[in-house]
């Protein structure tokens, strides 16, 4: 276990206390409902993280964990606000993804049970999450499969990017490391679920979070954690 450095913690709350300054004072009326922190504690829709359902999919959220259920031939999804998502993708330096998700039931193990699903503007990304192993999906290079477990509980997956390219920690191991090779200036989003309609799955998701590259270090903590400090 790794824990993150009193300087760099004493520095964070610098930097947050920065930004909420600056959010009250720029950030228009309209956005001041919406987070790029999904902790739960509150439902997506009211963080302004809309819901895309079809085919009998449905979203149900309890205070701290959100349940996604997805029938043969439907889907269920979560699209983050638009406006923060696009305001995070244009930083060159980068930016960062984070989820903790449980694969809770599925039909059958050939089909990806759920995934986080990007466009920034430069390529389109999909990574999926199936029940033995985790994958990016196209058109890459690099390590773009790594076989797990993702129904023994629930993982932390993190997506590091920087123009084309994108690293996966899972439960702060580096275990994918790839460049899209197909390119795509369709407008910035950030989805979350089961996008696909080839199989009946259910997951759980008490986190999901974007912020800039190296915001949170995965050897150090993780974004639940360093939120949690500044309650």
């Amino acid at each position: 276990m790794h824990y993150i450095n009193t300087c760099h913690l004493i520095r964070a709350r610098q930097l947050l206390r920065t930004a909420v300054l600056i959010s009250v004072f720029l950030i228009p009326t309209q956005l001041l409902a919406q987070s790029a922190v999904l902790d739960m504690t509150n439902s997506p829709s009211s963080q302004g993280w809309t819901t895309v359902t079809s085919g009998g999919g449905s979203s149900n959220w309890v205070p701290g964990l959100l349940t996604l259920d997805s029938p043969l031939n439907a889907l269920s999804v979560h699209r983050a606000p638009p406006a923060l998502w696009g305001a995070t993708v244009i930083d060159p330096s980068g930016f960062e993804i984070e989820a903790n998700i449980r694969v809770v039931a599925y039909s059958e193990t050939s089909s990806a049970v759920a995934g986080l699903y990007f466009r920034n503007g430069i390529h389109y990304c999909l990574f999926d999450i199936y029940t033995d192993h985790i994958a990016f999906n196209g058109s890459w290079t690099g390590t773009t499969s790594y076989a797990m477990d993702t129904t023994d509980g629930f993982h932390q997956y993190i997506l590091s990017g920087t123009g084309t390219h994108v690293d996966v920690h899972v439960d702060g191991n580096l275990v994918l490391s790839g460049d899209n090779l197909s390119g795509s200036t369709v407008a910035p989003h950030l989805d979350f679920g089961d996008g696909y309609w080839a199989n009946d799955t259910t997951t759980e998701w008490n986190y999901v979070a974007f912020g800039p590259l190296g915001a949170v270090s995965t050897e150090s903590e993780t974004w639940g954690g360093v939120k949690a400090l500044f309650r």
